[in-house]
């Protein structure tokens, strides 16, 4: 509740900016925006995540499922906003390089699968 609070300020202090300094609202918008997502990150997010790391915690990849989602909460949020200032091209990049990242976490705990499953896959191919 306490942030619904902020955005109206914000909201409000924007609102005016955007009247009487028209070139600087842009650049204050965006300060503004992530300095409300990253209390809202840090306040609700994190804590909600750890809260369910410790209730998951004993599934297998419970983590790196919450770590997933907090990347793609955070990739989200940075393309949306980049795509709400025409910089639509870059909100592409931060889009790929979050799926590359996600990629590569998985990738690292899924190798000791994918080499049973070739060694299965071997065997089924000896028995042809």
């Amino acid at each position: 509740m306490t942030y619904i609070f902020y955005a109206v300020i914000c909201l409000l202090l924007l609102t005016f900016l955007k009247q009487a300094f028209e070139k600087l609202h842009p650049i204050v918008s965006i300060i503004v925006v992530f300095i409300i997502f990253q209390f809202i990150l840090m306040d609700q997010i994190i804590p909600l995540f750890r809260r369910l790391q410790f209730l998951f915690g004993q599934v297998p990849f419970a983590n790196l499922l919450l770590a997933s989602v907090v990347i793609i909460i955070v990739s989200e949020f940075v393309e949306h906003l980049l795509e709400e200032h025409d910089y639509e091209t870059i909100a592409y990049l931060v889009k790929l390089s979050a799926n590359v990242l996600l990629v590569s976490f998985w990738l690292k705990e899924a190798m000791p699968f994918v080499s049973k499953l070739q060694t299965l896959m071997e065997a089924f191919e000896m028995l042809r």
